[in-house]
């Protein structure tokens, strides 16, 4: 099986079941002004959330803009360890810049990156990481591709990353692409092509996929070793 067939398979079989598995709550008093609140699960919380940002993001200035893109980065998604200058580089980047500079910093560019456009952009973050290569390793994926394995507050995520980096190098995974988060975007976008000709009562975009494989981040680290 090839990642792309496997990715689509996993998506396929959560999004049969709707999407209540997704667990992220939004704190709504801390949500940029501006911004209405939506009802539903967290999953349509989430998407409506993605989507109204971004539409801010667009029709704003500058100043608006960077207040957007904090949000998303250090409310929201909680990542409070950038400094003021790492930041603002984020902010001032061009999307290609930020995509220039690898996993350094991807936890947190790649949220601004999906705060300009939730569509084109998604998320990659220590959960979507080890997702990836646990999903590979318990599908048993044919020509199995590396991704970064980045550093976690889960402390599940934390420790089987290690044993996630080891079975890759005993079994001569290729090493890290420099065009992986390019490679993750267009893996997203054909999954999500397939998901639309079988999922029909969902909004299926990029970031379902992502928010699936967030979702089942710690699932598929345990199915992928589990005797670790």
């Amino acid at each position: 099986m090839m990642l792309e067939n496997a990715l689509f398979d996993f998506c396929k079989a959560k999004l049969a079941t709707g999407t209540g598995w997704y667990d992220w709550k939004i704190n709504w008093d801390k949500v940029p002004a501006g911004i209405a609140k939506t009802h539903g699960n967290d999953y349509e919380q989430n998407v409506a959330l993605k989507n109204a940002l971004s539409a801010d993001w667009q029709a704003g200035d500058a100043s608006r803009r960077r207040d957007l893109e904090h949000y998303y980065i250090a409310v929201w998604g909680g990542v409070r360890t950038n400094s003021p200058d790492k930041l603002q580089m984020y902010f001032g980047n061009t999307d290609a810049e930020n995509i220039a500079l690898g996993k350094s910093g991807i936890a947190s560019w790649s949220k601004a990156l999906t705060v300009r456009d939730p569509r084109k952009h998604a998320i990659y973050d220590a959960r979507v990481g080890a997702a990836l290569s646990a999903l590979q390793i318990r599908d048993r994926v044919a020509h199995p591709v590396r991704f970064p394995l980045l550093l976690s507050r889960n402390t599940l995520i934390a420790s089987r990353n290690p044993m996630l980096k080891q079975w890759a190098d005993e079994h001569h995974w290729p090493a890290i692409s420099p065009s992986f988060y390019s490679d993750y975007l267009d893996l997203c976008r054909k999954t999500t092509t397939r998901l639309r000709a079988e999922v029909r009562d969902i909004d299926v975009q990029i970031y379902t996929v992502e928010m699936v494989l967030f979702a089942h981040a710690e699932a598929l680290v345990w199915a992928a070793l589990p005797t670790a």
